[in-house]
């Protein structure tokens, strides 16, 4: 009989192991992902600050970060992570295919607008800061949708020492505003 007992306690414990492995490696392959997601918008901040910048190097830049994007998406569709923790997931998901989105908005409205003169500038900035509200809706979507969720899952499966990574886009909301747009 003890033999017995002994061998299902090793076997909860390795099953205990086993839920925190996989909960604390989909925490760590999200964060991954959404640290490149952050970099991301941290470099689309950049580009779109950079000064003397021609518009066919804005465009062929912008296309890249939206590509390193959707491989972001691609990554995250793919994880294999513990049925709880799948709709929470799902959401950072969206909130990665909003900022692909945003981008891909923003791309369209300067090809669009490349012609305008001077006169359209504001309606121009008007239509690339309704384009990046997409990015900003996209942090709204991480945290409250992803993050909040994750760490209350993971709460109540016993793992509240693991953490739901964080993923900002946007930096400086006032980047994208019309007024800089």
């Amino acid at each position: 009989i003890l033999v017995v007992v002994l061998l299902v306690l090793w076997a909860q414990g390795c099953s205990s192991d086993r839920k925190r492995n996989d909960y604390s490696n989909s925490m760590a392959d999200l964060g991954q992902i959404g640290s490149s997601s952050a970099k991301i918008g941290a470099d689309l901040g950049d580009l779109l600050t950079t000064p003397g910048l021609k518009q066919a190097e804005l465009e062929t830049r912008l296309g890249g970060l939206i590509q390193q994007e959707r491989q972001n998406v691609e990554s995250a569709t793919k994880l294999d992570v513990p049925g709880p923790l799948r709709p929470s997931t799902d959401h950072a998901v969206e909130a990665l295919q909003l900022r692909v989105a945003g981008m891909q908005g923003l791309l369209d409205t300067f090809k669009a607008t490349k012609a305008d003169d001077s006169d359209n500038a504001t309606a121009a900035g008007a239509k690339l800061a309704d384009q990046a509200r997409l990015l900003d809706a996209s942090d709204v979507v991480w945290q409250v949708l992803f993050r909040v969720p994750a760490q209350e899952t993971m709460q109540d499966e016993g793992l509240s020492d693991l953490t739901a990574p964080a993923s900002v886009f946007v930096e400086n909301p006032e980047l994208y505003s019309p007024r800089s747009m």
